[in-house]
Parts: structure tokens; C-alpha cells; sequence
């Protein structure tokens, strides 16, 4: 799976796109996102995981976050995702098919 950072999609806010699936990192990623949804960790570095590669120097620090959930660029390269433990449960459901996909 990769992690990819494309400045120029939003005016919002950045483009993270996490992809290429089915794979190891699909499932690291998913187990990441329940560890954090039932609090077993406060904050996982996403581009570190087994099975992810970074494009270029992209650092992508999941945490868990009362209130504003938020992507939150603070350099060109460090991001960190902010979302409450029921966000991080829907992001497990949500990013499933990613894992059984062919």
C-alpha cells in the first residue's frame, strides 16, 4: 500500500490518498485504525507501518482527537489525521474492502 501526498486536489485541505490494494499494508493500516478506535493507542505513524511505502518523504501520524476531526499539514511532508474513536472505527469499515479486494 501507498501514502501519497497531492498538493494541488484541494483548497480546503490536503490529498492524502492511501492505495494499492490487496495487501499487507491494507490490513496494517485497518488494524491501525481499531487499535486507535478502541484506544489502545493515542497516535500510529501510518507511513511506518508493515506493507507501506511512503511516496517521497510523506510522514502521516494518525491520532486520537476530541472534538474537530481534522487532516492537518504542518510541514510539506508531516501530516497528522485527527479523529475521535468512532471516526476511527468508521475509517476501519470504510477502508475493509481495500484488504479483500483483487
Amino acid at each position: 500500500m501507498r501514502i501519497e501526498f497531492f498538493p494541488d486536489r484541494s483548497h480546503d485541505c490536503p490529498a492524502i490518498l492511501l492505495c494499492g490494494c490487496p495487501s499487507a499494508g491494507a490490513k496494517a493500516v485497518i488494524n491501525a485504525f481499531r487499535s486507535l478506535a478502541e484506544g489502545e493507542e493515542t497516535e500510529v505513524a501510518l507511513h511506518q507501518l508493515t506493507g507501506v511505502t511512503p511516496v517521497g518523504d510523506i510522514q502521516l501520524f494518525a491520532r486520537n482527537a476530541k472534538g474537530h476531526e481534522r487532516l492537518q499539514q504542518l510541514s510539506s511532508t508531516l501530516f497528522h489525521w485527527c479523529r475521535n474513536r468512532e471516526g476511527w472505527l468508521e475509517a476501519a469499515e470504510l477502508a475493509e474492502p481495500m484488504e479483500r479486494s483483487q
